[in-house]
């Protein structure tokens, strides 16, 4: 079975990875493990995105210390440090093509070092914006947890936001104010992003934000279709 190890910026998305990634890829003879990456160790539990050099520096740690074949890393562009490589000139491009942009320039990057053992995935904004793929799903999730009293007063306010951005999740972030988990803390008190995030995430299924998220979508076809060797 290939492995591969992912390097997350919090733990949030090393959750998703974990426990709704991983048991997918199986299937595809992957096997996946997420970690924390580019936080000092006595900081990991607190995530966040490092600069540039202090996740390359982690990458390359992994890669000599690792039997794993591969090495991924799944960050945010919303708040992704102008020093990571193709950051600057990613604001040039139109808004669904910027994660990518910095996913090529990560690749040119650590191309010299790590060949095509490295498989980057930038979304555009945060993990809760998987929350709004589907709005019904996720108020109904978190109503059954005891997370919130009326399902359809909380479908019908998340279905409105996710209206207004045009129908697309990953348009909903406009500001650090209204940034996607914001906005479920605003209608959610106590909203906690690890677990009922994670569990709302699971009740949509992998497969159905898959096909409404295109980063997740690009980066799931490319780990799937990894080679047995390189």
């Amino acid at each position: 079975m290939l492995e591969v190890i992912t390097l997350c910026e919090g733990q949030t998305e090393k959750d998703f990875c974990n426990r709704i990634i991983a048991p997918h890829l199986v299937l595809h003879n992957i096997r996946l493990h997420a970690n924390l990456g580019g936080t000092p160790h006595r900081k990991r539990l607190n995530g966040g995105i490092r600069p540039w050099e202090a996740f390359r520096h982690e990458l390359l740690q992994w890669a000599s210390s690792s039997s794993a074949a591969h090495l991924a890393l799944l960050v945010d562009y919303y708040a992704l440090p102008i020093c990571w490589p193709g950051r600057t000139t990613a604001p040039q491009q139109p808004c669904e093509q910027r994660g990518r942009h910095v996913e090529l320039a990560i690749r040119q990057a650590l191309a010299p070092l790590l060949g095509d053992r490295i498989h980057p995935c930038v979304q555009l904004h945060e993990f809760e914006s998987l929350l709004f793929v589907e709005p019904e799903t996720t108020a109904l999730s978190l109503a059954v947890a005891g997370h919130h009293r009326d399902h359809a007063l909380l479908s019908q306010a998340l279905q409105e936001i996710k209206t207004a951005a045009g129908g697309s999740v990953e348009a909903i972030n406009d500001s650090f104010e209204t940034a996607p988990s914001k906005r479920l803390m605003s209608l959610i008190p106590g909203y906690n992003k690890r677990t009922w995030g994670i569990l709302a995430a699971a009740d949509i299924t992998l497969p159905i934000l898959s096909s409404n998220c295109p980063w997740l979508n690009r980066w799931l076809t490319e780990l799937k279709t990894l080679p047995a060797s390189i």
